[in-house]
């Protein structure tokens, strides 16, 4: 367990993190859940993804994609 973000952040950098991000939860997000990143998907382009996935939802569809953990080149 880290006691403060910056202990954290530091261990992060020694496995090779070049980059963190965090965004705050809701009371009501709990482990079992997905991290919702909004219904624009312009967020998502700072992530590394492989294909993505679209399940059909009612009249809607919903959109997985897995982490590749290759960064992005910028």
């Amino acid at each position: 367990m880290f006691s403060d973000l910056d202990s954290l952040l530091r261990r992060f950098s020694q496995l090779g993190a070049v980059r963190a991000f965090c965004k705050p939860l809701a009371e009501n997000d709990n482990s079992k859940q997905q991290i919702y990143l909004g219904g624009n998907l312009d967020v998502v382009q700072m992530f590394p993804f492989e294909a993505v996935e679209a399940t059909p939802n009612g009249k809607n569809s919903t959109y997985k994609a897995k982490l590749d953990g290759n960064p992005p080149s910028n």
